[in-house]
């Protein structure tokens, strides 16, 4: 019997599976994809900061502020060094590694 893939593990997989094509990542599949899962974008106001340097220390700045203001705050970003899980941060706390596998379940499900 095949064991299936973590949410991880999968996660992990998608960069070098070949049917994982250049053609699959569209608005369409995105779409798609929000769709099955409720529109989640939908419910939360982004902040996106970009820009050459300090991307970081601004996303840390506007986290403690809201935090400290009683707003739930979720903050993405790229690359990690050691783990995935520093990439998803919730009130400024790395995402556990259990509430990760779950939503990366619940993606790769849909």
């Amino acid at each position: 019997m095949q064991q299936t893939k973590s949410g991880i593990e999968w996660l992990n997989s998608l960069a070098s599976e070949a049917s994982f094509t250049p053609q699959d990542r569209t608005l369409d599949t995105m779409r798609s994809l929000l769709a099955a899962l409720g529109h989640p974008e939908q419910s939360f106001r982004p902040i996106h900061i970009t820009g050459t340097a300090g991307k970081g220390s601004v996303a840390e700045m506007i986290t403690r502020i809201l935090v400290a203001a009683g707003i739930r705050v979720g903050t993405y970003g790229s690359p990690h060094v050691y783990r995935i899980n520093e990439r998803i941060r919730i009130d400024g706390e790395v995402i556990p590694d259990e509430q990760l596998a779950a939503a990366l379940d619940e993606v790769k499900n849909a």
